[in-house]
């Protein structure tokens, strides 16, 4: 038996594997959305976006996401925006342009934190955040977390220019990636407090490329607290941290 929720003139569609009471919980019984949510629940005349926090998560059974959801968004993020979005679903990719036109906001806090955690995904699309220029603290963390993403692409971040605390925190932390890209970083130019805490532990990297850094000109205290904990590297690169000056607490690992 399917149950269908249906919202809207443009349609969003939820298929549910229970009608009225879902023994293991709503988002367990999700096995797929249609349609455009970013239709239903769009940018207000202000600016205003709403937050999609926690949407999907837990849906195990949801395998696919429509590359029109956040279509009719646009302008800055609200906090907590995408955190937790797909978190532990059963999505295997991400549409290119999910996100579309929002661009990001210094004041929106822990955006991207979270979003696909624990998601069977394999790969990231080099346009995902094609047109975020900033963001606030946490804003990527945890994002590509416990994932099963073996690369990361090259221009990834290559239009951010700033954010908050922590913005890197755990973002590919315990992933099989073997290699990180050297311009992965190329516009933060500002080391905050935890920026880079824990970004690449525990995965599967075993050389660090020598230039990753060489834009951040400043440091703050735990910069890299933890970075590359728990990987496999046998060498760091005499240059890797040649740009970055102050901090009094500048861990790389614990």
């Amino acid at each position: 038996a399917t149950g269908v929720d249906e919202y809207g003139e443009y349609g969003f569609s939820i298929n549910s594997s229970c009608h009225n009471e879902c023994p293991h919980g709503w988002a367990e019984s999700i096995v797929e959305v249609s349609g455009c949510l970013g239709c239903v629940f769009p940018t207000l005349s202000d600016g205003t976006n709403p937050s999609f926090y926690r949407l999907f998560t837990d849906a195990g059974s949801l395998t696919s996401i429509p590359d029109d959801l956040f279509t009719g968004l646009h302008g800055e993020f609200s906090y907590n925006m995408f955190a937790l979005a797909f978190a532990d679903t059963g999505i295997s990719s991400i549409p290119q342009n999910l996100f579309g036109e929002l661009r990001g906001g210094m004041y929106a806090n822990s955006v991207f934190s979270d979003t696909f955690r624990g998601t069977p995904i394999t790969s990231i699309p080099e346009n995902l955040f094609s047109n975020v220029v900033s963001l606030g603290n946490r804003g990527f963390q945890g994002t590509f977390s416990d994932t099963k993403i073996t690369k990361i692409p090259d221009g990834l971040f290559s239009t951010l220019t700033g954010g908050g605390l922590y913005l890197f925190d755990s973002t590919f932390s315990g992933t099989p990636i073997t290699s990180i890209p050297e311009n992965l970083f190329d516009g933060i130019s500002r080391g905050l407090m935890g920026e880079f805490s824990s970004t690449f532990a525990y995965t599967n990297i075993k050389e660090i490329p020598e230039n990753l850094f060489a834009n951040v000109g400043s440091a703050d205290t735990a910069l890299f607290y933890g970075t590359f904990a728990g990987t496999p590297i046998t060498s760091i690169p005499e240059n890797l941290f040649a740009s970055v000056l102050g901090g009094d607490s500048v861990y790389m690992d614990e």
